[in-house]
């Protein structure tokens, strides 16, 4: 039931940002390096903060919704939980990377990560699970996802930035750092209210996911120019709807 709602919205959010795509191919065959470097820190940017924010609305709701949906017998512990959001959300932060990589080509350098990966999550899932059960299994996925997710990375980075990685690793971190601990802080804050009616409670929890993480994210990073190319894309958009209105009236 919870890796049936994760894939439905991540299905949803990878129609966003596959559509990308296509226009990564165009920019880097047209554009400079520096130019190609300032759009992928923005698109990163973007990528990081939905990710974030959808991990935050499961984090915080997640529980009490099931409650509500199919009833306590069918949650799952905290621990538990909390690994499968953790790997929804570094997966998801990293489709950025992997779509540079899929569109300068870096096939032939990243032959070996897709073998890693399987026999990192299957070791680690078998021995986990034999001694802590489910939690191991997922504990499987998220090791050999840290212990590989450096390789992309640092291909770009050399082959085709010609850049240090150490930059994005340090956002990478710095967004997961963010995202964790506003999940954590809303979910001890809402559990702290204790309201008699469930059902409203929910309700607050919805609010609150949906306003708080995104005004945190847009006062720690206005001032960054990866917000600023996030607000020009806005304008164009919200310029061509009001343009394609004025013709049809």
């Amino acid at each position: 039931n919870y890796l049936m709602i994760i894939n439905m919205v991540k299905s949803l959010v990878s129609q966003v940002t596959g559509s990308t795509s296509a226009s990564v191919g165009n920019l880097i065959a047209s554009e400079s390096k520096e130019k190609t470097y300032k759009v992928f820190n923005s698109m990163f940017f973007v990528y990081s903060w939905l990710y974030s924010f959808c991990f935050i609305c499961f984090f915080v709701i997640f529980q009490p919704f099931i409650s509500l949906w199919l009833g306590t017998d069918f949650l799952i512990d905290k621990l538990t939980l909390f690994i499968v959001l953790l790997n929804f959300l570094l997966v998801g932060m990293q489709e950025c990377i992997n779509t540079f990589t899929n569109a300068t080509g870096c096939f032939w350098e990243t032959r070996f990560k897709p073998i890693l990966e399987c026999i990192i999550n299957l070791g680690v899932s078998i021995v986990l699970a034999k001694y802590i059960g489910l939690p191991g299994v997922f504990i499987g996925t998220l090791a050999s996802f840290i212990l590989t997710f450096w390789i992309n990375p640092r291909v770009v980075f050399r082959k085709h930035f010609g850049k240090s990685v150490f930059r994005y690793f340090l956002r990478f971190s710095t967004y997961v750092l963010i995202s964790v601990s506003l999940a954590v802080l809303l979910n001890y804050a809402c559990d702290l209210l204790n309201l008699q009616n469930f059902l409203l409670s929910v309700v607050i929890r919805v609010v609150v996911c949906m306003t708080v993480p995104n005004i945190i994210w847009a006062l720690l990073f206005f001032r960054t120019q990866e917000f600023r190319y996030l607000l020009s894309i806005l304008n164009n958009v919200k310029n061509k709807i009001f343009k394609k209105r004025i013709v049809k009236e």
